[in-house]
């Protein structure tokens, strides 16, 4: 079902897949409360506000710089559609077509396809309904003929933290604040890359060093001295 014209390379294995990012959250976090970490609801306009903690772990996703006007992240609002087709594969693994900037994978008895154009400067989540049409349902059907007769049955809006400098995460510690970390910017990747991210800010915190996940690339230092590590797979 997939045509391969154009395509220079691609990878699978059998352990790919895909998760449920709010199930996820919730794992994490209960296990965190069974560890005896307390959870406080608060509303902090400033850091200045939490100047005398020891170490604070700025996560604000899209609002970053809300906090922090200096690091150059911004709502990217991208839309998904909810798609049937007489055709059904359920094992059909999640497809990643660089080629096209497209992704899609089953769900339920259909499929869910992301457009491949983010926008800026949106503050609605209205979804950008005409961009199935203009944008993706000729991209699909290129890469699997199968969807040349679909039907949208859905669709809903999301944003992206993106990193406007390169695509790429930003994590570390901020050179600017003494006990400000940052774990922001990851245009699209975030929950894949959590755990790796949650383990190498501990050890960052707590020993001083990144110990088992080097994760010193994505410095917010690199954005201060214009080094550059731009991400280019960004669906």
């Amino acid at each position: 079902w997939i045509n391969s014209e154009g395509v220079y390379i691609a990878g699978y294995t059998e352990g790919d897949g895909w998760l449920d990012p709010h199930s996820l959250h919730k794992v994490f976090k209960q296990n965190a409360i069974d560890n005896h970490v307390k959870f406080v609801k608060t509303d902090v306009r400033s850091l200045d506000d939490l100047d005398q903690a020891d170490a604070i772990v700025v996560t604000a996703g899209c609002w970053t710089k809300d906090l922090l006007p200096d690091i150059p992240v911004a709502a990217q609002k991208h839309t998904v559609f909810n798609i049937k087709c007489p055709t059904h594969i359920p094992d059909m693994p999640l497809i990643g077509d660089f080629t096209t900037g497209i992704y899609w994978r089953p769900e339920g008895d259909g499929y869910i396809v992301g457009s491949p154009t983010g926008r800026f400067d949106q503050d609605d989540l209205e979804p950008d309904h005409n961009d199935f049409e203009q944008l993706v349902w000729e991209k699909l059907a290129l890469r699997a003929p199968m969807f040349e007769s679909v039907k949208v049955t859905g669709a809903w809006a999301g944003y992206y933290d993106t990193n406007t400098i390169d695509n790429n995460a930003i994590i570390g510690k901020h050179p600017k604040w003494h006990n400000v970390y940052l774990a922001s910017g990851f245009t699209g990747r975030g929950v894949m890359q959590a755990p790796g991210v949650g383990r190498g800010l501990t050890e960052l915190i707590v020993d001083g060093e990144y110990k088992s996940i080097d994760l010193s690339c994505f410095s917010p230092q690199r954005l201060f001295d214009d080094q550059i590590n731009y991400e280019p797979y960004v669906l």
